[in-house]
């Protein structure tokens, strides 16, 4: 999602897009502790609820229930906590879903990837080099 202008939408419209940080979240040696975003009220109904639903790399993914005040257009950053991720690059995809428990009303600007790198494991073994003469 752009840092545009939005047109009014009717009900309900959750939606999210990645945290000004991103760089902080990007290396690491284990799967990140947390990753932020943004979750946004697009609609005109203060957004009370929402369930947030976190995928690594297309796997299954695991859900994050959300609860607050959120008038309409405005936003806050949400930490979520994902788990898995291989040695490489990874991707954690989240998407929002059920605002204020019911249907969204444009699940165009429901879902964010954010890319992030594991160093591969590199094991116990001592790496051992021969020197001949």
């Amino acid at each position: 999602m752009d840092a545009g202008c939005y047109s009014a939408v009717t009900g309900d419209d959750a939606g999210v897009s990645t945290s000004p940080d991103m760089f902080s979240q990007f290396f690491g040696c284990t799967a990140p502790g947390t990753l932020q975003f943004r979750l946004g009220n697009y609609g005109s109904t203060t957004l009370t609820s929402a369930t947030l639903n976190i995928s690594i790399n297309g796997g299954a993914p695991t859900t994050q229930p959300w609860s607050g005040s959120l008038a309409p257009y405005a936003t806050t950053l949400v930490s979520v906590t994902p788990t898995g991720g291989v040695g490489g690059d990874n991707t954690c995809t989240l998407s929002v879903s059920s605002p204020n428990g019911g249907a969204d009303a444009n699940s165009a600007n429901n879902s964010q990837d954010i890319h992030f790198f594991l160093y591969p494991a590199t094991g116990s073994a001592n790496i051992v080099e021969g020197y001949e003469s």
